[in-house]
């Protein structure tokens, strides 16, 4: 199992290199409407199946942990998904933009912040920009 140092550091690495799979499929695809249309499509269906194969696993841990006719369970839920979704659903939405990309954020203060809470400095490493 991975420590938290760990994974702090994959968050890191996984920010700063977000767009380098973006920017390939831009490459091979263009940036036009052929290019587009396939994007969000499948963006699409992945959130319909991760939301799907997400609630049917809900429902079977609610129901083996004898919760799933638990009224005061489900409002519980509820009130966690509306606060998590209301993080989310903007970033998710924002991938319909015709012009999007994944630079279009910037989470430097985000890296710097994780970087010091684990004990990483620009003199560290080398591999810190």
């Amino acid at each position: 199992m991975m420590n938290s140092t760990h994974q702090l550091m994959t968050s890191v690495e996984e920010t700063e290199h977000k767009a380098v799979a973006y920017d390939l499929y831009e490459y091979l695809y263009g940036k036009g409407l052929s290019a587009y249309i396939p994007r969000v499509s499948l963006f699409t269906f992945s959130l319909i199946l991760i939301t799907a194969i997400s609630t049917a696993y809900h429902l079977i841990l609610m129901k083996r942990d004898k919760q799933l006719f638990n009224f005061k369970s489900w409002r519980k839920f509820g009130k966690f998904a509306q606060t998590e979704y209301k993080i989310f659903l903007p970033k998710f939405l924002d991938y319909y933009r015709f012009n999007f990309h994944p630079n279009d954020t910037d989470e430097s203060d985000l890296v710097k912040q994780t970087k010091i809470k684990i004990g990483l400095t620009q003199s560290d490493s080398p591999l810190l920009h």
